[in-house]
């Protein structure tokens, strides 16, 4: 058995691996990092004159990718940590570290003359031999790219949230990252956001009909941004949370002055959009799993109604007081309670519960409840 084979320039011995740790799974090529175990590959040396073969010095590192220049044989090796370029002599002995390790793995390398080239996170890169200085290949593909070409595609079969302003005239909609609003009888379908370039998503009508909210990948981490459902006028933008995330379910409130959203942390927020705060309402004790279904606002967009883990894992409805800034269970915690909403009147809170199956998650009983 043998692979990764280095002929010497003589042509009198080969250096190679004679077996390997690499995965037998499709696309991974190199061998697992840092194991230690009994097939750790090793590199060998045979002379081809008699069929000896000599060990190269080694304690139990993976050792790989052979190379020759003259009677020294180079090759990968993660002994010190990160995987960089060793190099022994003919007999296998004097094993010593040619490139100090930097931030990443050299994934693999090739000799030709007194230069070795390898590739290191993603970049090509020269060693010259004979003063061990390392020089940065630049690649620049010219490629077709057919696929990433401008093209017009149908957005209908993509389509990920939508959401009908107050009068229902118009739909807004999010797909491949834009946000559309179209029409529900006459009229023509409006693109508010046209950004090739970044990512739209989860749009939310505000009830008075002037503005749409979404979040957008624009600056690099996602933000909310408002703007006229008309696509007038600047897009007005605002940081969200307290650290960069992803963020979900915005939801307005019926004076159009705040949005509650969450974030993938299982917080819930709300955002005054006059003065860009956000305010952190809830968290779920297991910092992830908060409002999936984002909240629901009392008429008088003075509570908020939500759904949250408990530490039973359970789901409980919490009402939330902007006036007091606190937020009470107002379930028993003996069933999974989920989806709450205000009705009309302000006076109610409907939900989910699993009432009729016990304390228990997914139970799937879904029962009406009113409190």
């Amino acid at each position: 058995m043998g692979e990764e084979a280095a002929l010497s320039p003589d042509g009198t011995r080969i250096a190679y691996t004679p077996f390997s740790n690499k995965p037998q799974f499709p696309g991974r090529g190199r061998p697992l990092k840092n194991y230690r175990g009994g097939t750790a590959s090793p590199i060998w040396i045979a002379d081809l004159r008699d069929s000896s073969i000599l060990k190269v010095e080694r304690k139990n590192e993976v050792t790989f990718n052979p190379m020759w220049v003259g009677d020294t044989v180079y090759y990968l090796s993660d002994r010190d940590g990160l995987t960089t370029i060793f190099a022994c002599d003919v007999s296998g002995k004097g094993v010593r570290r040619i490139l100090d390790p930097e931030k990443a793995d050299i994934k693999s390398a090739s000799v030709c003359g007194d230069t070795i080239v390898f590739d290191r996170f993603g970049s090509l890169n020269l060693l010259d031999l004979k003063t061990h200085q390392v020089k940065s290949i630049p690649v620049h593909l010219a490629a077709d790219l057919p696929s990433v070409r401008p093209k017009f595609v149908k957005v209908n079969s993509s389509i990920q949230k939508a959401d009908l302003s107050p009068t229902g005239v118009r739909a807004v909609f999010e797909s491949r990252g834009e946000i559309v609003t179209v029409p529900a009888e006459k009229g023509d379908a409006r693109v508010l956001t046209n950004t090739v370039d970044s990512a739209e998503r989860d749009p939310a009508w505000s009830p008075d009909g002037k503005s749409i909210a979404y979040f957008s990948d624009a600056s690099g981490e996602y933000q909310l941004h408002v703007r006229a459902q008309n696509g007038r006028g600047a897009v007005k933008k605002f940081k969200l949370g307290d650290k960069n995330s992803f963020f979900y379910n915005p939801s307005w409130s019926p004076d159009s002055k705040k949005i509650a959203y969450s974030d993938k942390g299982g917080n819930l927020w709300i955002i005054d959009l006059a003065s860009g705060k956000s305010k952190k309402v809830d968290s779920s004790p297991y910092g992830d799993g908060g409002p999936a279904g984002g909240a629901s606002w009392s008429p008088d967009s003075q509570w908020i109604v939500y759904s949250r883990p408990l530490k039973s894992y359970l789901s409980g409805v919490f009402l939330y007081s902007l006036k007091s800034g606190k937020a009470t269970q107002i379930t028993d915690g003996m069933s999974d309670s989920d989806n709450p909403v205000f009705d009309k009147s302000g006076k109610y809170v409907f939900f989910t519960a699993s009432t009729g199956n016990g304390p228990a998650v997914g139970s799937g009983m879904a029962i009406l409840n009113r409190r």
